[in-house]
């Protein structure tokens, strides 16, 4: 490390989280969505990281007081990520949903979340957990918070999902996260559960003591992070509660005010880093199972939204709740730039309507934010994550493991293919370094033959730092072979067996192999 990498850092991460967004969007290709699991699935599995990258950009961007420096590459974020990945990605699950004529009911749906992951895992096992809730904790940060998790020998961690219901907003949200039968509108944008209001700290608090079937509680994640961990009054939150709600409120209370909307990405930050200090909180009081989720996600652009990112749905009759992203009202008249739902149709009790508007387009709504915005139906604002933590009751040492990124990209087009690899924990007192070499080769169908097919990259994974970026590896693999088409193409990872000259296998990914003559590439 240099004596100008300080002051330098946030330049050359800037340009890291650029060059691996444009490569994503570029592997991506054409994009094709079946039907809604397809796309949950899809989203999950590659497309968050597209979100990820341009929040970890403009992170790094905002650090650097000469941003002018990297204006034009700041442009070309901006092209690629919302003028094409955003509404090309729109645009197809608008298709999806168009196609299906309802929203998603599945197993995975928000509003079955207590019965689903609360009652039947940790409950009716007699088994104590503590559900924190943050407040526009969208997927890819659950995921980010996930892999950090995953390095701490204290947590282990699960990476789940559900969808919300729409509208996606907080009063809905948050009540489709309590015990209930059915769900209604009350008065204005509020939710009833199962005719109570589930507005605010107390109401929630009345639902799940008289409805959750155990001792609970519900509490301010400021409040728990006041109390000494092996104080009285940590203890009696332990000992006399079977299920303890957390809330935290920080990316929407910024994202939702139109002075403070430029700084969600900043909140997400602090709202990863808050939440390990809350589970950390947790297990010092003996907690030992802990659930994190949230009631919505969001969409947020960080540069000034064009004329034509707004539409004027001529929406008239009785609206009784409006937002950028949403209209509730009864007799509602519109045009063809929105989708209709009765309430009905979406699993509320209820006679209103409920109005979104196509794709990522926001309504037109004086004194009100519009980079940051939620209550759509995007897979950014609908797909939010849900981590199942586990305090870990022994510390072993063990060898770091690694994993590639991009493995889900994997097809061969061209003589160079870049691979991404992930060192997943950082060496230190229970993780030790791993030396490993990486090639590509195609196999006999047999699997008992095989031809190595690019060069061989030898790297010791000896990673020490925290964060999880730091902590991925890139290499540019170039392929020669006759062969231009394979299925039986495989990335090889083969680690050392200690004290002698023999390798191991330790992984194998698969690729498929179609080399084409024109390796350019078609610009944004």
């Amino acid at each position: 490390m240099t004596f100008w990498w300080p002051t330098y850092r946030p330049f050359y991460k800037a340009l890291e989280y650029a060059l691996w967004l444009s490569d994503e969007v570029q592997e991506q290709g054409k994009i094709t969505i079946a039907d809604y699991q397809e796309g949950f699935a899809k989203y999950t599995s590659s497309w968050y990281l597209i979100d990820q990258y341009y929040r970890r950009f403009i992170e790094y961007y905002r650090l650097i007081s000469q941003n002018a420096v990297l204006s034009q590459l700041f442009e070309r974020v901006h092209k690629i990520y919302s003028n094409s990945w955003l509404p090309q990605l729109a645009q197809a699950w608008q298709q999806v949903s168009d196609n299906s004529g309802e929203w998603y009911r599945g197993s995975l749906s928000q509003s079955r979340f207590f019965e689903r992951d609360v009652k039947s895992r940790f409950l009716e096992k007699s088994i104590r957990v503590f559900v924190v809730i943050s407040d526009g904790f969208r997927y890819e940060c659950g995921r980010e918070l996930n892999d950090m998790l995953n390095q701490q020998t204290r947590f282990s961690s699960t990476l789940k999902y559900q969808v919300t219901n729409l509208p996606s907003y907080t009063q809905l949200g948050m009540a489709s996260l309590l015990p209930h039968k059915e769900l209604g509108f009350g008065e204005g944008d509020t939710i009833l559960a199962d005719g109570k209001s589930t507005l605010g700290l107390q109401n929630r608090l009345k639902i799940l003591q008289q409805h959750s079937g155990v001792r609970a509680t519900a509490i301010p994640a400021e409040t728990l992070m006041k109390m000494n961990a092996r104080g009285p009054e940590a203890q009696e939150l332990i000992q006399q509660h079977d299920l303890v709600y957390v809330y935290h409120n920080l990316i929407d209370k910024l994202g939702d005010d139109r002075t403070t909307e430029d700084k969600v990405f900043e909140a997400s930050r602090d709202e990863i880093e808050f939440l390990m200090e809350v589970l950390k909180k947790i297990a010092n009081m003996n907690g030992n199972y802990m659930i994190i989720t949230s009631d919505h996600g969001f969409i947020y652009q960080h540069e000034d939204l064009l004329e034509s990112d707004f539409t004027d749905a001529q929406i008239q009759g009785e609206v009784v709740h409006e937002s950028r992203r949403y209209v509730i009202g009864k007799n509602l008249t519109h045009n063809k730039n929105v989708v209709r739902y009765t309430a009905r149709e979406l699993i509320l009790q209820s006679d209103r309507e409920v109005l979104l508007p196509k794709g990522i387009a926001r309504l037109r709504k004086q004194s009100s934010g519009s980079r940051y915005v939620h209550g759509g139906m995007s897979l950014q604002e609908t797909v939010v994550p849900v981590l199942f933590v586990a305090k870990q009751r022994e510390d072993k040492t063990a060898k770091v493991e690694i994993d590639i990124l991009n493995k889900t990209s994997n097809k061969i087009t061209t003589n160079i293919h870049t691979v991404r690899f992930y060192q997943m924990q950082p060496v230190g007192a229970q993780y030790i370094a791993r030396s490993v070499k990486a090639y590509f080769a195609i196999f006999s169908e047999e699997q008992d033959q095989k031809q190595v097919i690019s060069d061989v990259f030898t790297y010791t994974f000896d990673l020490t730092s925290e964060r999880t970026q730091d902590r991925e590896v890139q290499k540019k693999f170039t392929i020669s072979s006759e062969i231009r088409r394979s299925s039986g193409v495989y990335l090889v990872l083969e680690e050392k067996v200690e004290k002698t000259n023999k390798w191991i296998t330790i992984a194998q990914f698969p690729y498929n192999l179609s080399l084409t003559i024109d390796n350019d590439f078609d610009e944004f």
